[in-house]
């Protein structure tokens, strides 16, 4: 068995450099392909991957970790034209896609004899860095049995969640919640330290209670020591997780009106900082919106 992983930007580079030590203690070789090629080596002579300059004459496991549904269906095209997607060949999608894009891939690579396992992760930049990120597997279990270590190289928990289209589907709503809640904790701690409370006491009662969330305890926590620092994740990537959400409870007939509140938030978020903007910058955004001042001046508050 070999490995393609393709996608090595902010998350799939790091990925891969948990991948390769883990496949070559199991005598596997691992190539690594970016539309980049300069992308590629770096990661190639980085990892100690083996750079690839096409797929073409590659067999074994083909990983992706792309931007979106377009680039995971021209690499599968591309894939099958050049004769990797056969039968018994496994792809494995890390990438985050619409759940019904992932179960129309499942279909297309099953006429072909193929397994197509959507397993899109969470846990953003700094669990890909420490290696543990969390996993949500849809599609066939034996498939995904062969080959889940793939996953558990820079995953601390690989959940399988059933049908193909599944893990994308988990993986959207995961979000959406998270991103929801996250716009709920900066509200409260905006008002708070506006009202000069501490952070040291806001987040000692948050984090120990009913109102504690992943920003409260991880994200927000992560910016107090180190404010210069990105917060691992970009608002482009939090509006796109939640329109693909939106589509996915759109084609379920729901009509999630906090979610969607929060969905049209996080938008005006990348309309005022753009898309590239770190998605702390939602912290400026609510503290426009709840008190026509900015975050900076809000924060002063503090007495």
């Amino acid at each position: 068995m070999s490995v393609a992983f393709v996608g090595l930007g902010k998350l799939g580079h790091l990925l891969v450099g948990h991948l390769v030590p883990v496949a070559r203690e199991r005598g596997i070789e691992v190539g690594v392909l970016d539309i980049d090629p300069e992308v590629t080596a770096r990661v190639a002579s980085d990892t100690g991957a083996t750079a690839l300059t096409s797929l073409r004459g590659f067999t074994g496991v083909l990983a992706l970790c792309v931007t979106n549904a377009d680039a995971v269906r021209s690499v599968i095209d591309d894939a099958i034209e050049c004769g990797v997607v056969v039968d018994g060949s496994v792809v494995l999608d890390f990438s985050s896609v619409p759940p019904e894009f992932a179960i129309e891939q499942a279909d297309r690579l099953a006429a072909l004899g193929a397994s197509y396992l959507d397993v899109p992760l969470t846990g953003a930049i700094p669990a890909a860095v420490t290696g543990e990120m969390i996993a949500m597997a849809g599609g066939d279990r034996d498939a995904l049995d062969t080959v889940s270590w793939i996953a558990e190289s820079f995953c601390s928990k690989v959940v399988w969640t059933g049908a193909s289209g599944n893990g994308a589907l988990l993986k959207t709503i995961n979000n959406w919640i998270g991103n929801t809640a996250a716009v709920a904790a900066m509200e409260g701690i905006v008002i708070l330290r506006r009202a000069g409370l501490s952070n040291e006491a806001i987040l000692e009662v948050l984090n120990a209670g009913p109102a504690v969330t992943y920003f409260s305890a991880k994200r927000y926590p992560r910016y107090l020591a180190d404010r210069e620092a990105f917060s691992g994740a970009e608002l482009g990537l939090a509006t796109k997780d939640l329109h693909i959400a939106a589509e996915a409870a759109n084609a379920a007939g729901a009509t999630p009106v906090l979610s969607m509140l929060a969905k049209d938030l996080w938008q005006g978020a990348v309309t005022k900082y753009g898309r590239h903007g770190d998605m702390l910058r939602m912290l400026d955004y609510i503290s426009r919106s709840t008190f026509g001042a900015s975050w900076e001046e809000i924060d002063g508050s503090e007495r």
